[in-house]
């Protein structure tokens, strides 16, 4: 038998039958008809045909021995790799091809309404207009943009399968959607959109038409791209504590390491986001317990804190913005006095606080989020110190990672460093020389949480 020729690819990646506007897109992940076709070998009565995902042929996915030289799968998008041999009417196979990649890609996400080159010339709702395309299942996140000339004037990321714009003047205006999926974005083609001068007339200046114009929405309700969001999460941690610490008093100076057990529950909202501004507002209560041991004192400390965010949306994938917190903390105060011995005490602050955060979406149902804070810790008193706590600035900052299990559930880790001095005067200032004693913890806190949305 002769040697192969070289290989001729021909993919198709397709629907069957023919692609009509509304047809059913298929969601992510899911599997494409391919056509896969080969030049047929003179004295070949068949083909043996191998599938991998690696260019080394290793591990095989397929192996099939058609008839003929074309084959058909169905297949998962991805890049795939194949070779194919002759085979005679005794069986004897001839040598391999070349082994030839391809590549299966995503459908493009479908655009349902406005149409093609649709004209908007009558007032409608002020104007508003409803872009409406396809849903690709459940928990996906969808992109949207629309343009004006080459700017782009909108774009976001939705849950939604729809977005309300308003145009601010006529002309022609280029939209498009899409969604994320685990190898990028896929877009769908542009459209176009034109608006006349007569959709921003006042309707008694429009001239009269045959079909009553439809009821305006409600005020505001045209504006939401976004209704508001609810979570409720519960946390679980176990952490560590390192500390420095400095006793005038007793002359002693002290430094280690303490675990920490630390339960917490968060309330977070989300407001509803206005079709017309990439800012969006949310916030967070969350109360916690933590558990602390020291020479045997046992800490039972409750907190609180109260975070507002406003986040800008910069690309489909990232929010950025500033937050503020205001916090009550219940803190173990201790001074280690000797082997088995420490000066303990409680002490109630209020901290308020300002940060930034900034929150990436790689994936409909993986993000990532990180926070900065600083702090300043009010003074206090406690009965068991020789004087009141001095106010003092802490710092706080997190990273988060939160996967999407349906639009109702969530799983959430999160890795923080917290730190909290304190300072005041000792009973015997005089031979101190003026200094303070003193107490730095530093948390370093790993947490899992659970989250519904309701």
């Amino acid at each position: 038998m002769r040697a192969w020729l070289a290989t001729l690819l021909l993919l198709l990646s397709g629907f069957s039958g023919a692609t009509a506007l509304g047809a059913e897109i298929s969601p992510p992940g899911s599997e494409r008809r391919t056509k896969l076709a080969w030049e047929a070998l003179e004295g070949a009565t068949r083909y043996e045909f191998e599938l991998a995902r690696r260019e080394t042929m290793q591990p095989i996915l397929k192996k099939e021995t058609p008839s003929n030289n074309a084959l058909t799968l169905l297949l998962k998008p991805g890049k795939y790799f194949f070779r194919i041999r002759g085979l005679a009417a005794d069986g004897k196979p001839g040598p391999w091809s070349d082994v030839t990649p391809f590549e299966v890609k995503l459908p493009p996400a479908g655009l349902l309404a406005p149409a093609e080159k649709e004209v908007l010339e009558r007032r409608v709702g002020g104007p508003t207009i409803t872009f409406r395309w396809q849903e690709q299942g459940a928990g996906v996140r969808y992109l949207f943009e629309v343009y004006a000339g080459k700017k782009r004037i909108v774009g976001r990321a939705l849950m939604e399968t729809q977005f309300d714009f308003k145009p601010l003047r006529p002309g022609e205006y280029r939209w498009r959607a899409g969604y994320q999926h685990a190898q990028g974005q896929e877009w769908s083609p542009f459209r176009t959109l034109i608006v006349r001068p007569a959709a921003f007339l006042p309707p008694e200046e429009v001239a009269p038409i045959a079909e009553p114009l439809p009821a305006p929405p409600q005020p505001g309700l045209a504006e939401k791209a976004n209704a508001a969001e609810y979570w409720l999460i519960g946390r679980l941690a176990q952490s560590v504590v390192a500390y420095q610490a400095q006793d005038y008093d007793s002359g002693q100076t002290a430094a280690g390491a303490a675990l920490v057990r630390l339960l917490s529950t968060e309330l977070r909202w989300r407001a509803p986001r206005s079709a017309r501004s990439p800012w969006g507002l949310s916030g967070a209560l969350n109360l916690e317990v933590i558990r602390q041991n020291v020479l045997e004192t046992n800490f039972t400390l409750p907190r609180g804190y109260a975070r507002l965010f406003a986040t800008r949306l910069v690309d489909p994938r990232w929010r950025l913005g500033p937050f503020v917190q205001f916090s009550v903390n219940r803190s173990g105060v201790f001074m280690v006095q000797g082997a088995t011995q420490a000066l303990t005490a409680t002490i109630t602050r209020m901290s308020p606080g300002a940060g930034f955060t900034a929150v990436y979406t790689p994936t409909p149902s993986l993000l990532f989020s990180f926070i900065g804070l600083v702090r300043y810790d009010l003074g206090g008193e406690a009965v068991a110190l020789p004087s009141a706590v001095d106010s003092n600035f802490g710092y706080e900052t997190g990273f988060g990672v939160a996967l999407n299990l349906s639009p109702k559930l969530m799983l959430e880790g999160r890795l923080r460093v917290l730190e909290e001095r304190f300072t005041w005067t000792p009973a015997n200032a005089a031979a101190a020389g003026g200094k303070k004693s003193s107490l730095t913890d530093t948390f370093i806190i790993l947490d899992a949480g659970f989250g519904y949305r309701f």
